[in-house]
């Protein structure tokens, strides 16, 4: 009998191990998910196993994630660097982005970087602050996150399955790369509120 919990993965590393895992669970005794336990997997690369390693024969690399499982958290922030960069010459009582601009070196990397490297198609470039970026993007409206959607869900899952006590979550993420590295602090943040604000289940 497998414990309820919850398993993030951030970036390459937290995806690989992710299907790994899933990969082990489908040859359990079961050969299925178990119900209890929910996979999900956040990217700044467009395609999940698009990052070079499906080459490698290993079983968990056959293991695909499911639509729900991989939520990719890219796409063009160009717009949005460049309105936290103006954001900085605008008085501090309107500024718009004040959480942001505090870490964000906006101007830095909007003088330094080629435009295409603003489109997180293939990674966030080993850029910390891209990784980081990508969430506070796509968390700005919550009823519109698919972040916040996709852990949601897996919490209600889990939770539906009859959850008695805390949830245990998992984050698994390289510290080296640009996107796992960047965000896994927020995601921890934001995981832990949204299970016990909206659900009242602690995490541990």
């Amino acid at each position: 009998m497998f414990k309820p919990a919850l398993v993030i993965g951030l970036g390459g590393t937290g995806v690989l191990t992710l299907r790994h895992l899933k990969a082990e669970l489908l040859g359990s005794k079961e050969r299925k998910m178990p119900p209890q336990v929910r996979l999900v997997a956040l990217d700044t690369v467009k395609e999940e196993g698009s990052s070079g390693e499906a080459t490698t024969d290993l079983a968990a690399l056959r293991t695909e994630l499911d639509v729900g499982e991989y939520y990719w958290i890219g796409g063009d922030i160009y717009d949005y660097a460049r309105d936290i960069a103006r954001d900085k010459e605008r008085k501090p009582e309107n500024r718009k982005y004040p959480h942001v601009g505090s870490w964000y070196q906006a101007e830095q990397y909007l003088s330094a970087l080629p435009r295409a490297s603003f489109t997180l198609e293939r990674g966030a470039g080993q850029l910390r602050q891209f990784g980081r970026l990508a969430v506070f993007h796509d968390v700005q409206t919550p009823a519109m996150s698919g972040i916040f959607d996709r852990l949601d869900t897996a919490i209600t899952e889990i939770r539906d399955t009859g959850l008695v006590g805390g949830l245990d979550v998992y984050l698994v993420a390289s510290v080296a790369g640009g996107t796992g590295a960047g965000m896994f602090v927020d995601i921890a943040h934001l995981v832990r509120r949204i299970a016990s604000v909206k659900h009242n289940i602690p995490v541990t």
